[in-house]
């Protein structure tokens, strides 16, 4: 069947209510969809992967359509994928690496237009949705069957979809593994950035001794990591935590030494850093954390 045959029948199910057409996008009829979700344990690995193609390939043939509604089917695609996988199949990796990462997000280089459904469309809660199949019971957790660096860059997502969203108790947990996993893999440099992360979390949440705890983590690995613009900003985030708490002299004697440090400076909101394995982008907590000595007045 040719592909304008092919629409031309999605276009009749449509008529018949058995599809919802949205534009140039088709979408399962809510008592169509439960159908499937009635049929039996034996038959679901089959038919999850028949689902899986058929709104990656056929209701969305574009392989980088544009809008939240061009990327609806592509976001069903990746329900399936997952569903399929586990029920037996292996098909996390391929909706991963195919469907997510390659046309759900257009890559990873932000400067390539990459993470487009995001920074884009800020579709945080769609995204999330999809994250949600490649975890096992929660945030925490990322499925078992895919490389260390995609488990970090999930964990990283999820984290920065979930903060995005508010629910910042529930962004604890991703960081936090994927601090550990960091420090697992002796990554000095990127667990200082989760540390630094984990402690401007803290500090949202009003968790005034922890934000100090985990400022002071990550110094001690930008330390390790010997990398000069770590070593400065997270200096900058440990002298803030201080400050918050009422330390406001071993704050200051901070921000001078982090001022003391030569090499880049940071940047009041910097740009969100996404790539496998690497943390959620840091948020300036009150406005910017590296605001310096000037800022304590």
């Amino acid at each position: 069947m040719s592909g304008e045959a092919f629409h031309d029948a999605l276009d009749e199910l449509a008529g018949l209510g058995l599809l919802q057409r949205a534009n140039d996008t088709y979408a399962m009829h809510g008592l169509v969809r439960e159908y499937f979700l009635r049929e039996s344990q034996q038959d679901a690995p089959v038919l999850h992967e028949r689902l899986y193609r058929l709104y990656a390939a056929v209701i969305q043939p574009k392989w980088r359509p544009g809008g939240l509604e061009g990327l609806r089917p592509l976001y069903e695609a990746v329900h399936h994928g997952t569903q399929t996988a586990r029920h037996g199949k292996t098909l996390y990796r391929e909706t991963f690496e195919d469907v997510y990462i390659r046309r759900i997000l257009r890559g990873m280089e932000a400067k390539e237009g990459g993470f487009y459904s995001m920074k884009k469309l800020g579709a945080f809660d769609a995204d999330l949705k999809a994250l949600a199949g490649f975890f096992q019971g929660d945030w925490g957790k990322p499925i078992p069957g895919l490389p260390a660096p995609y488990q970090g860059f999930l964990l990283n997502q999820a984290a920065f979809a979930l903060r995005a969203l508010g629910r910042l108790h529930a962004a604890l947990a991703p960081i936090r593994i994927g601090l550990e996993m960091l420090l697992k893999q002796a990554d000095w440099e990127n667990a200082a950035k989760n540390a630094n992360n984990l402690s401007d979390l803290e500090l949202l949440l009003g968790r005034i001794a922890a934000t100090i705890a985990d400022a002071e983590q990550s110094v001690t690995h930008a330390e390790r990591s010997e990398e000069a613009f770590e070593r400065l900003s997270n200096r900058t985030t440990q002298a803030d935590a201080l400050h918050q708490a009422g330390e406001a002299q071993a704050a200051r004697a901070l921000f001078i030494d982090a001022e003391a440090i030569p090499g880049r400076r940071p940047t009041p909101n910097p740009a969100p850093l996404f790539a496998p394995g690497l943390p959620v982008s840091r948020a300036a907590a009150g406005g910017g954390r590296a605001r310096g000595v000037a800022g304590m007045g």
